[in-house]
Order: C-alpha cells, then structure tokens, then sequence
C-alpha cells in the first residue's frame, strides 16, 4: 500500500460486482482520501440469485493493481 512516506500516495479506484456485472469508478490519482464525483451512477440488473453487492478499492499500479480494501453489501 503506497502511504505517501515515500513520496507515492495510492491512485485509488473501486469496482463493484453484482452477480456477473462489474463496473469501475475512474482512477484518482496521488490521493489517499479520495472522493468520486463523478455524475454517472451505477446501475445493476438485480436478479433474485443477487445476494450482495462487492466492493472493492484498489491502486492503480503500472505492473499490477493490488487491493487496499474490501467490503460486502447484502441485498
């Protein structure tokens, strides 16, 4: 995880499953307490096999992204 003590802070991102959708908010870049303002919002098919919604938040790597936290939202 960057924490900024070495001069890289985390380039945060989340993506959110449902069932088989993903979808991914846009990257914010060098942040380490992000805030998406985006205007676009999420919209998932929900069927009645969805349990629960994933989120997940990860850093954009060069070489490989790695998780910085997740969390399960039951439907």
């Amino acid at each position: 995880r960057d924490s900024g003590i070495l001069g890289d802070v985390s380039d945060p991102y989340v993506v959110a499953r449902l069932g088989q959708t993903e979808l991914r908010t846009p990257t914010i870049n060098n942040n380490l307490n992000p805030v998406w303002e985006t205007l676009e919002d999420f919209v998932f098919s929900v069927g009645s096999h969805d349990a629960a919604l994933e989120l997940e938040v990860r850093n954009a790597n060069v070489f490989m992204d790695n998780t910085l936290g997740r969390t399960t939202v039951a439907l």
